[in-house]
């Protein structure tokens, strides 16, 4: 039975415009992420009612796998309504009940994977049978994000600290065989304290959810600096230049960001930064040719207010990165937005682990305590209802230990699975 609208999806040439259209006449506030660049697709959302208003533009031609159906909808009919969530309370269900009708059903492949892994299940009715709206319908699942556990004979509301510690402590014993007992913590850091006979655990949490939140902004704000570039007609006389832009671009530094840019009133403030990058460029390196090693400028706050609040110095180097797309091999611009991210000619995922894990990375001697074992613990529980699934618990491990100077701060590291999937281990080691 389809039990409530989940949220409704509306297609749009321009995202950025659409956003402010919807904040000025109907006074919605964006979730918190802003706009996010996913494969093929923009999106942002409003929440609204316990469901949400969905945005989406086309990043794609109406060629490509992924995207390119929602380009050609818009290429053929424009914008408009073009997705339609329902909530379902038993999606086979409804699966047998709509084929027994006649409804086609569509395959989920990718995205049912990805809703199962986020605690849901998703089908979709192809929209030849829904008067042109793509229906999905999904069922969640868990029942996790509510962060409550029984607790004796009433029920007590956990923290998300508590709740991943809780199953940490419990798998850590299957697998090491030590007990863990949980210890008052008033003070952080750590997250947690531990204690095992006469040994003391601290351990630290970060939330998956602060990756994908500092890739989101990173992507977002490369690729509107690319699209920049192209629009003026200046990709190439920057051809082979690394274009450095020194901010340390972590979740806590990425949210701060967004407010800075809030506070100064910056409509915006993505555009505005590739708009001033551009225009910076135009009169610090008008002639890329005799650009040294590692030139660096400072970014003057009056003419260029968003740029110098993403960094205020901005290094302009030769680089040796090759695109292969190109007929000649040489490479755009390669922006760098904080220490080893490079986007999005060398987009991998240790870079942005890389740099949210250095918050986490601290001197245990400013510790609430001294402890005789440091654990850090990546794991899903979303703290605002925001899932991001460990979409590969093994490729996971692998990009976190490729991170060496971890094993410099922590005696062990951790994934924990907090929204469980049916035979799937909770918890990984990594070392």
């Amino acid at each position: 039975m389809i039990t409530k609208i989940s949220f409704v999806g509306i297609l749009v040439r321009d995202i950025e415009e659409a956003k402010d259209h919807f904040i000025r006449v109907f006074g919605l506030k964006p979730w918190d992420l802003g706009i996010v660049e996913m494969p093929g697709v923009k999106a942002v959302m409003f929440p609204l009612g316990g469901g949400s208003i969905e945005l989406l533009q086309p990043t794609v031609g109406p060629d490509a796998p992924v995207g390119g159906d929602l380009a050609r909808r818009l290429e053929k009919y424009g914008e408009g309504v073009c997705r339609l969530g329902l909530r379902v309370d038993n999606l086979d269900r409804e699966i047998k009940r709509l084929k027994d009708k006649g409804f086609p059903i569509v395959d989920t492949g990718e995205y049912g994977k990805i809703g199962e892994e986020m605690g849901a299940r998703m089908a979709f009715v192809h929209p030849k049978a829904t008067h042109g709206v793509l229906i999905e319908l999904d069922q969640t699942n868990t029942k996790v994000v509510s962060t409550v556990f029984k607790s004796g004979k009433g029920r007590t509301k956990l923290t998300q600290e508590q709740i991943v510690g809780r199953i940490f402590a419990k798998e850590y014993e299957k697998v090491t065989g030590i007990k863990l007992c949980e210890m008052p913590n008033q003070k952080d850091p750590p997250d947690l304290l531990f204690k095992a006979e006469n040994f003391c655990y601290g351990v630290e949490l970060v939330e998956l959810g602060q990756f994908y939140n500092t890739r989101a902004l990173a992507d977002t704000l490369t690729n509107s600096m690319y699209e920049e570039f192209e629009n003026r007609g200046i990709g190439d006389l920057y051809l082979g230049i690394g274009i450095e832009l020194p901010l340390l671009l972590t979740h806590d530094t990425a949210m701060d960001l967004k407010r800075r840019w809030k506070n100064k009133g910056i409509r915006n403030p993505i555009k505005a930064c590739a708009r001033e990058l551009a225009d910076f460029l135009a009169e610090k390196v008008p002639s890329p040719k005799n650009i040294s090693e590692s030139d660096t400028f400072k970014v003057d706050s009056t003419p260029y207010p968003a740029l110098a609040e993403l960094s205020k110095w901005i290094g302009v180097r030769r680089c040796a990165a090759h695109d292969e797309r190109r007929s000649d091999k040489r490479a755009a611009p390669l922006i760098i937005v904080g220490t080893g991210y490079l986007l999005p000619n060398l987009h991998e995922a240790k870079s942005f682990f890389e740099a949210v894990v250095q918050e986490k990375i601290v001197d245990r001697s400013r510790w609430s305590r001294p402890v005789d074992r440091a654990i850090l613990i990546v794991h899903d529980l979303p703290r605002k209802h925001i899932y991001e699934p460990f979409s590969d618990p093994d490729e996971t491990k692998k990009q976190i230990a490729l991170i060496s100077n971890l094993k410099n701060a922590f005696d062990e590291v951790w994934t924990v699975r907090a929204l469980p999937q049916a035979g799937k281990q909770q918890a990984h080691r990594i070392f």
